[in-house]
């Protein structure tokens, strides 16, 4: 086995997007990532590394940006361990990996030593959609949002990056690179209530994430409505399924995405890489 970087997203999508088909739910982000570079631009920090085979074969794929979190594809523990210690040996500093599950939790005990610590973050549930069987919960409306809905959307931006466990920067940003690049999608009832990212195209697919509704507008059904209709726009365009990860210990929300017509596909772990003693807050 033997990992090496490529060179830019575009190369990347054409060595390994056979390889990611075989799964392409469990690999959207890998492929949604990569694809959102190709599409739109921007990603200069980001780099792509595929591993191969003794034959030159692709045996498994990964990529980070400036965020240095390591996104990984399924592949053996060969190649989990090629990897690393190319990783390694270019002196490669990560914040956290993802992925499937089995892989991403044996890189974490690879990368852990003397000066990091792996913290396991969270463990996810896989969906994927490929018919909404369940539409509007509560009343409003969809929209795309645009750069006058950012200074509304500001107000959230505290509650919001807590509950993805991002800081106010890397939360607007996030929002920010959504409204440019229309990925960003708003329900209103006499007012913002629900909001929602519907990005990273996949060869078949688009991916749901960013899905926020603050707490004074809890438990009354907009969340349902506004991924019940972008998942139904998602498929309207073309697109064959959409795809979205859950935290296994938020059931409320899992819920709400299996009456959608979610179905659970696969399961993906997030680790964090701190300082030894430091506690995932």
């Amino acid at each position: 086995m033997n990992a090496e970087p490529v060179a830019n997203a575009r190369a990347f999508l054409a060595e390994v997007t056979p390889y990611l088909l075989a799964d392409e739910a469990v690999h959207c982000v890998v492929l949604g990532v990569a694809g959102d570079i190709v599409r739109h631009g921007g990603g200069t920090a980001t780099q792509y590394w595929v591993v191969r085979d003794e034959r030159g074969a692709v045996a498994g794929a990964a990529l980070f940006g400036a965020a240095r979190n390591l996104a990984l594809s399924r592949m053996t523990g060969y190649a989990v361990q090629a990897l690393a210690a190319q990783l390694r040996r270019g002196q490669v500093e990560l914040t956290g990996a993802g992925g499937p599950a089995d892989e991403t939790a044996l890189f974490a005990s690879l990368w852990a030593g003397n000066e990091v610590e792996a913290q396991l973050d969270h463990t996810e549930h896989v969906w994927e959609l490929g018919r909404v069987t369940a539409s509007t919960a509560s009343r409003g409306l969809l929209s795309v949002a645009g750069w006058a809905d950012l200074e509304e959307l500001a107000a959230w931006t505290p509650e919001a990056a807590t509950a993805f466990g991002l800081t106010a920067e890397e939360w607007d940003e996030e929002v920010g690179t959504a409204v440019e690049r229309g990925q960003l999608y708003l329900w209103r009832d006499s007012g913002l209530v629900a909001m929602a990212m519907i990005r990273g195209e996949t060869p078949t697919g688009l991916r749901v994430s960013g899905v926020f509704t603050p707490a004074v507008a809890q438990r009354l059904g907009y969340a349902t409505s506004l991924v019940s209709a972008v998942s139904r726009a998602a498929l309207d365009s073309g697109r064959q399924r959409v795809f979205l990860f859950t935290d296994t210990r938020n059931a409320t929300a899992e819920g709400i995405y299996a009456r959608i017509g979610y179905q659970q596909v696969g399961m993906a772990k997030r680790y964090r890489f701190v300082p030894p003693g430091n506690e995932i807050g």
